[in-house]
Parts: C-alpha cells; structure tokens; sequence
C-alpha cells in the first residue's frame, strides 16, 4: 500500500500463514476461565483446521503451559488419522506449513506405532523441549489410560463410542479427564457436528445452564435431589448467545454470569461455540448455497448440520423420537488367525447377540434426479432382549446401506438398489427381502426377483469376495463362500404397502424404543456409530411440517429411517390401516400384534 514499507518474502509467507491473522471470529480459540471450549459447528465450518492451526502455531509455541503434553482423541484410529492427523487440514501439514513460514515449530520426531509425535523446542534445543501430541481413540478406552496431558483435542465428540466401557466401567471419556492434569491451567477442546446424544446434551447443559456451587451445596444439604437429569434447581437460566461479529452467525455462550438466585459469581465448565457452515468463504459456493437451501426449512435437523443453536436444537421432552432410546447393540470381531479363514463377520454378529429371523427392507425411490428421494435399504433382525429387567422383543438394525440418488448413474434406480438389497440378504442370511410399493406398483419387484430366481454359484461368490478380500487365497475364503452360496437360495421377495403418515410411524417408533425394542448394531468394521449417524439423525430430528411452510420445506426426506421403521414394523407384525394409523390388535394395547401375511 502507499506510504507503507513493502513486506519481505518471509514477511509475505509469514502473514499468509498466520491464523491468529486470518482465522475469522470464532475459530482463534483463545484460552478462558472454561475447562472445556466445545465448538459445535456446521459441516464445513473448518472446526479441525481451527485445532490443528492452534495446536502448531499456538500451543506448540508454549509447550510449558501444558506441561509439555496433549493428546488428541476421535472416535477410532482411522478417522484420526484421516481428520486430525494427515488430511488437509491435520496437524501434520499445519506444522509443515507453520515451520515453513516461521508462525509456529515444526515436527521433529514421531512414532507412527506408538501413537506419539513432539515437535521442535520454540527456542532451539532439538527434539527436547517441545510439545509432545499423543493420539487415542474412544473406541478403545485403554488408548488413554496412562496419559498425563495439560491439553486435550476431542474430535466428533457426539459419534464417539461413548457406550464402549474398560474393566474398571469407565468410557474414553471419563477415563481420559482424571489426566489433564498438567500445567496450572489445562484445558481441552471439543471440535464435533452436534448431535442429539445425551453427552452431547449434557455439555450444552453445562455450557448454557452451568450449575450454581452455592445453591447446589443448598439444595443438596436439605436432601439428596431426585428430579430428572439436566433439570436441576441450581442451574442457571438459559444463557445468551453473543454474536462474536454482526455479519457471520457464529455465536458463544458467556463463559462467567451472575447467579439470579444468590447473587455468587458462577464460572461455567464448558463454553459452546456455535457455527454456521455458510460463515466460512473457503468453502465452495455450492456447499455454501446447499446450506442455504436447507436452513431456509426452518427445521432444527437442518440448523443441527448447518447452523446449529444448542439446547434449542437438542430435542426436549416433547421429541417424538429420542435418541438415548434407540439403543446400541455391540459384537465383538472375531479373532482371526494370520493365514487362517476369512472370519464370517455377519454371522458372528448375529450369533453373538443372540437374533431371530433376519430381513432386508427396501422404502425404493422411482426416480434418480437432484431432488430425488434416497432408496432406503436397511437390514434388521428380531431378538429377545432384557430391558429395565424385563423381556422385550427387540429389533435390531443391522445395517443401513440405502442408496443415494447421485449413485444412480443412467439407468432405473432399482439397477441400483436391487444388488445392493440381494447382497445384503446374502451377507446377513435374511430369507426375505420386504419391498414398499407404494410407488411403482410391483414392478419394482422385478430387478431383485430376477437376483433371487438365479442364486449365484460358489465360483461366483468367490470371484466377488477375492476383490473384497485381494489379500486372502481361495483357501481362506472357502468357508465363506459357502456359507454365502447357501445363503443366496431360497431368499424370497414381499411386498408390502404402507398407509399412515409419517407423524403416525414417528410416534409409533418412539414409542417401541422408548420401551427398550428398537436399536442398531454398532461394530467396528462397519465405523460403529458413525455408521448410523444420517439414519437416527432423520428419526430424532423429524418434525411434523409447519402448514405454512414452502412446498420445499414440507417435503421430509427420512427415507433411511423410514426403511428401519418399516423394517421394524414387519418383524413386530405391526400393521397400517387404511385410516392412515398404526393399528393394534383388539385388546393388545397400543401396539397390537397381526399375523404377517396381513403385510403382504
């Protein structure tokens, strides 16, 4: 500019790769008085990028502050790895970037076995000296014990296995907070896309309602409390949300308020980022405009991905699905031999929680353009199952593989989905295949009836698992194929048609799982949680459409959950009429009980 000293080269690199210059309103995390600083963001918002720029230009710069240590967490090692580690915006090409431009130090040695990399002492020394960053996954709870850190980076918080537990009962998460102990302040940061798990709630609770030490040591001195969680009467009011600058939609809770009860200052334990996916220019225009489109609904499972708002989002008591009662099935891998057989994964599974009778549901979209439906294809077994000391029947979903309409790629989408559907009843050993027709009448049922009529052959079972398994000889997958071909005959395909509205099956299923019989399996080969993250993201987020609202807006595409409902609704023997209710059975309560040929 005019007037003003030209930058030097290394001045240019240097302010180029300055976040603490760049990073719009929000996304610098600056250290308070909070214990936990929780950005719930929207897709996109640059959340990991916001961490890694902090750790290597910020907290790297400064490794005596946290004693020296930090460690990183996500939900299973490939995803850290992936997102926090080498992707592009990870912490290994952030320190890359910041020791080429001299904003922070780079990476000097790492262990990419034992989980560990240190960087470069910020005032010379070498190797010694500097912050080392450890990585663990909640995945595996003991990843963090042992650990002695000042500062903790948790990614995708809400999708984390927090139900997997230790020896000792304990998840990642609570067995990991016992060691941020370093330094005299440590701190940890949550980066995630918030859902409406309970964790996730209960930080939104600490961060918006923080708890009154004065009234609560009150309250609890004049007896133990027993209202319902997050309810308690030594929480603080709803905090507000300050815009952190009037042109974006990125928004902070107030870290230090005032008690309206006794007048105490209350410092809150969490402080909750909220940002908007359209506040980040770096993004394309399309995904900007995309998430435009959707927050235009109004509905809070479109702010939830995009723009989110917390407790307000958070799903409350008058949710007609809630997601701590869709509960999660676990089944342990088998363990498999160097050189031994490929192990049965699905029929372990199966075995191990103890399933019925197993089938796979098709809720088919007709079409295949941009504003298509999805196809919703989920496979789902009955069990037996203990809940709240009583035996329910349970419906288990075992996995959703519905079919995007971008996947359909010039021809019917049934050339899509019937393979798709035909090989899943193959892999799980469902003997029937549940089609809707409501649209399209039956000749939807064609393509996968043609599968069926002709079951495949060992010898072409194992030309399909030697391009899943390029590493395994014929010999390992012998047993497989086997069990595969003898699965593939005799699978048979129904029809069914369905009558009530979506408001009538959202309340019907949130009433079943509320009763402890609806849940998904969550294993490790199949990214356990985060596999069934869009499908109940659409069950706890349907809202019934406002009467006003645009013909966009009252469009509801829940079509995976739709297909898991449906799936639920068969195995029950649940049935709806033409009145467009879920019906019961004379004198069986609420939900009845029909024979399942009234489905066909």
């Amino acid at each position: 500019m005019p007037g003003l000293p030209p930058l030097s080269p290394k001045e240019r690199r240097a302010i180029g790769e300055a976040w603490w210059f760049w990073a719009r309103p929000g996304q610098r995390w600056e250290p308070g008085p909070e214990f936990i600083t929780d950005f719930e963001c929207g897709r996109g918002f640059g959340k990991d990028y916001l961490v890694s720029q902090t750790i290597c230009q910020q907290a790297a710069l400064d490794p005596g502050r946290w004693g020296g240590y930090a460690i990183v967490v996500g939900p299973d090692p490939t995803q850290v790895k992936r997102d926090c580690l080498f992707g592009p915006s990870g912490i290994f090409p952030a320190a890359e970037r910041a020791a080429k431009s001299g904003n922070g130090p780079g990476i000097v040695d790492r262990n990419l076995v034992d989980r560990w990399l240190r960087f470069e002492a910020p005032r010379g020394g070498g190797a010694t000296g500097g912050l080392t960053v450890y990585w663990a996954a909640s995945s595996d709870p003991k990843s963090v014990h042992g650990a002695n850190v000042g500062l903790v980076w948790w990614d995708e918080f809400g999708v984390s296995y927090h139900r997997r537990y230790d020896e000792q009962g304990n998840n990642a998460w609570r067995a990991l907070l016992p060691a941020v102990r370093l330094g005299a302040d440590p701190k940890i940061i949550i980066t995630q896309t918030p859902s409406r798990a309970p964790e996730v709630r209960a930080l939104q609770a600490d961060a918006e309602r923080p708890e009154c030490p004065r009234c609560r040591a009150e309250a609890l001195a004049r007896g133990p409390y027993v209202g319902a969680p997050l309810q308690e009467p030594w929480r603080l009011p709803r905090s507000p949300q300050r815009r952190l600058h009037p042109s974006l939609d990125t928004r902070t809770t107030e870290p230090v308020r005032e008690c309206p009860a006794c007048g105490s200052r209350v410092v809150a334990r969490v402080r909750t980022v909220f940002g908007a996916t359209t506040d980040n220019p770096s993004l394309a225009a399309r995904a900007r405009d995309d998430a435009a489109r959707e927050l235009e609904g109004g509905t809070s499972a479109a702010r939830l991905r995009f723009a989110p708002r917390g407790e307000a989002d958070a799903g409350g008591e008058g949710a007609l699905i809630r997601h701590e009662h869709v509960l999660e099935v676990t089944a342990e891998p088998p363990h498999a031999r160097p050189g031994g057989p490929i192990p049965d994964l699905h029929m372990r599974a199966l075995d191990e929680f103890g399933a019925d009778e197993v089938i796979v549901f098709v809720d088919p979209a007709v079409t295949a353009s941009e504003s298509s439906d999805e196809t919703g294809l989920v496979a789902a077994c009955m069990r037996r199952a203990i809940h709240v000391g009583r035996e329910v029947r349970q419906v288990v979903g075992l996995t959703d593989a519905s079919v995007r309409p971008d996947e359909v790629v010039g021809g019917p989408p049934s050339a899509v989905w019937a393979p798709r559907a035909y090989w899943q009843a193959v892999l799980w050993g469902a003997r029937r295949i549940v089609v809707e027709v409501n649209q399209g009448g039956e000749e939807v049922l064609s393509a996968v009836r043609d599968l069926c009529d002709r079951p495949p052959s060992e010898a072409e079972c194992l030309a399909r698992l030697r391009g899943e398994h390029p590493a395994a000889g014929d010999a390992q997958l012998g047993a497989l194929v086997r069990r595969l071909a003898a699965s593939a005959r005799g699978v048979a395909v129904e029809a069914v048609r369905r009558r009530a509205p979506k408001p009538a099956r959202a309340e019907w299923y949130g009433r079943t799982a509320s009763l402890g019989q609806q849940a998904v399996l969550c294993v490790e080969w199949q990214g356990g949680a985060r596999h069934w993250q869009t499908c109940v993201g659409q069950a706890t987020g349907y809202e019934p459409p406002r009467a006003d609202a645009p013909a966009s807006a009252r469009r509801d595409r829940k079509d995976r959950w739709d297909a898991l409902c449906a799936a639920a609704q068969v195995l029950l023997g649940v049935r709806e009429t033409s009145r467009g209710e879920v019906e019961d059975a004379p004198g069986q309560g609420w939900m009845g009980q029909v024979s399942k040929a009234a489905l066909r």
